[in-house]
């Protein structure tokens, strides 16, 4: 673990084995974390917010753009953890690590970017607000972008003056602990900590310590109702982003092979495990007989294998459990009536490592597992629609709203998908692309509040009122 500028003594405690995707085999260990470890890391945060928030904001600057230059510095290496621990194929986590470079860059420019309010008053009197730093902040980074969502979530609160304890995922800890290496020279000891662990043994308690005054995660809908009930209780603010059921639709004007490859890239990039993945497609019914063969065709050709080779399009799944949870989601929906048109269990050809081939299924029930929960995996299950509103309606038949996908050319069918989708994130004809500079979030069971952008900045700030009379 890293807390207050150095690594912690890790003798006498447990350890949790990190194992690679691919083959099954381990590849290293970490501390497994108590709650003690959580309130040292806490502590240390607490002991070095008040001079990070009283450093000059250019200052403050310099030293996140001086992260940024560091994380890209290390691209390759950390690039090469990640899919060790994590099974991407080499290339997009080098995406990820260019995403976590431009959020630190972004949010050191954000770190002067100081602005107040003004309030009309009489002459004698100024009243003003002023926006500060929150406290001690508590990310809880998932592990399918293990470097780019906690940047998300650490940078912007750096920025704003806040001290950070991350908490990455037992799955991918690796690449947290080397970036908390690589950017010791370059934050003052306390600022940014690490500690590794279970969620219930050091995660729970982090989110509870009376020190920590806001706390962002980025996960399961379960774990994230948990947490915005520990929270609540104490007062605490959070930034929750959750799970989701992203809809995909295709309208009936697209070019059928232009649509298939970003179809199939929204469902199976990482190997659909992205909490926006298209998890539902939806095709218009005058097109969908072409449309399943193209996308047939397409995802037959995707070739799996280990992160490590050139040649590979999609990894593997992060354990066994993931891979159980979509095997339960595909057979249930097939055995109660659905047409498997692709894959539906592990390639063949591969005798280790928790691949699950790219499935293309049509005619799930709507009640079934596979329409109605997360499914994490490279699933695409494909219903058609008759209208627009029939597309909406079935698209907003969830008790999620993190995003939705439009494939189409035509400006009216486009518009009224963007006014009738109940999501936080509409992507037209460019699935899964994020940008540093726009909020990102989602509605109903997908969470609440906002990553990135300047809202992502401002939710680890709050406003302080002044009044003052300066004559009598």
């Amino acid at each position: 673990m890293w807390i207050n500028g150095g690594a912690a003594d890790r003798s006498g405690r447990q350890e949790l084995v990190v194992v690679n995707p691919a083959t099954e085999e381990a590849i290293d260990s970490v501390a497994r974390g108590t709650a003690q470890d959580g309130e040292a890391a806490a502590r240390a945060a607490a002991d070095a917010f008040p001079e990070w928030k009283r450093l000059a904001p250019p200052r403050r600057a310099a030293l996140l753009r001086e992260v940024a230059d560091k994380l890209a510095a290390g691209r390759g290496q950390l690039a090469d953890l990640l899919v060790a621990e994590q099974g991407k194929p080499r290339r997009h986590n080098e995406e990820e690590i260019d995403a976590a470079v431009e959020a630190f860059a972004y949010y050191s420019g954000f770190a002067w970017h100081e602005r107040g309010t003004m309030a009309p008053v009489e002459s004698r009197f100024i009243d003003f607000v002023i926006r500060e730093p929150v406290g001690p902040v508590a990310c809880i980074v998932p592990w399918n972008f293990p470097i780019m969502l906690m940047a998300w979530m650490a940078a912007p609160a750096l920025a704003a003056g806040n001290t950070v304890v991350v908490k990455p995922s037992e799955e991918t800890p690796l690449a947290t602990l080397r970036f908390a290496c690589t950017v010791a020279d370059h934050l003052p000891p306390g600022v940014f900590n690490v500690v590794t662990g279970l969620g219930s043994e050091i995660g729970e308690p982090l989110v509870t310590d009376p020190r920590i005054r806001h706390v962002a995660f980025t996960g399961s809908t379960a774990t994230g109702l948990r947490i915005a009930s520990l929270a609540a209780a104490r007062m605490k603010r959070v930034t929750l982003e959750l799970g989701g059921k992203d809809a995909l639709i295709v309208g009936p004007d697209v070019d059928i092979d232009a649509a298939v490859e970003p179809v199939a890239h929204a469902a199976l990039y990482n190997a659909g495990q992205c909490c926006t993945s298209a998890e539902r497609i939806f095709v218009a019914q005058p097109i969908i007989s072409p449309f399943l063969d193209g996308l047939v065709e397409h995802v037959r050709g995707i070739r799996l294998g280990d992160g490590s080779d050139e040649s590979t399009g999609m990894g593997p799944l992060i354990r066994q459990e993931a891979r159980r949870k979509v095997a339960q989601h595909v057979d249930e929906a097939v055995a109660a009536g659905a047409q498997l048109l692709a894959g539906g269990g592990p390639p063949s050809g591969l005798s280790r490592g928790w691949f699950y081939e790219p499935t293309v299924v049509v005619d799930a029930p709507p009640t079934s597992m596979l329409l109605r929960d997360e499914t994490f995996g490279p699933v695409l299950p494909v219903a058609s629609f008759d209208s627009v509103d029939d597309a909406i309606r079935q698209a907003n038949d969830t008790p999620y709203g993190l995003s939705a996908s439009v494939i189409s050319t035509d400006p009216n069918f486009i518009k009224r998908c963007i006014d009738g989708l109940d999501v936080g994130n509409v992507y037209v004809n460019d699935p899964l692309t994020a940008n540093t500079a726009a909020s990102f979030g989602g509605t109903k069971m997908s969470g609440m509040g906002r990553e990135l952008g300047v809202e992502g900045f401002e939710a680890f700030r709050e406003s302080k009122r002044v009044h003052w009379m300066f004559e009598r």
